[in-house]
């Protein structure tokens, strides 16, 4: 039992550890899909001209997830289906990218409202 409550701390603790910043509620204005070219990775886009309001990254216009990344196709299939209904979406992720580029956003988690 004590095993058990210490894993469920230590779970806990390094899920809040994690820094994550929530978007605002808005359109996706363009989705694109690119292959980086540093190994050749692909990458999803999620574009929103006036930036996509997170407090913790105020700059970011670029939601992405990388295709690898777990979930990665079930959110690209639910941002194409916001696209062309005109739904708004947050989005739940780190601010930056691999290169440390604060016009993106690491996209873990997405909501469709």
């Amino acid at each position: 039992m004590r095993k058990l409550v210490l894993m469920i701390t230590l779970f806990a603790i390094s899920l809040s550890l994690q820094a994550n910043d929530v978007t605002a509620e808005k359109k996706i204005d363009r989705i694109q899909v690119g292959i980086s070219s540093q190994g050749g990775e692909v990458n999803y886009y999620f574009y929103n001209e006036n930036g996509w309001g997170a407090e913790g990254c105020p700059h970011a216009v670029y939601a992405f997830m990388k295709e690898s990344d777990k979930g990665a196709k079930a959110i690209l299939s639910l941002a194409m289906s916001a696209k062309a209904s005109g739904s708004n979406v947050k989005f739940l992720g780190t601010c930056g990218d691999d290169s440390g580029n604060k016009e993106y956003l690491r996209a873990r988690y997405m909501f469709q409202f």
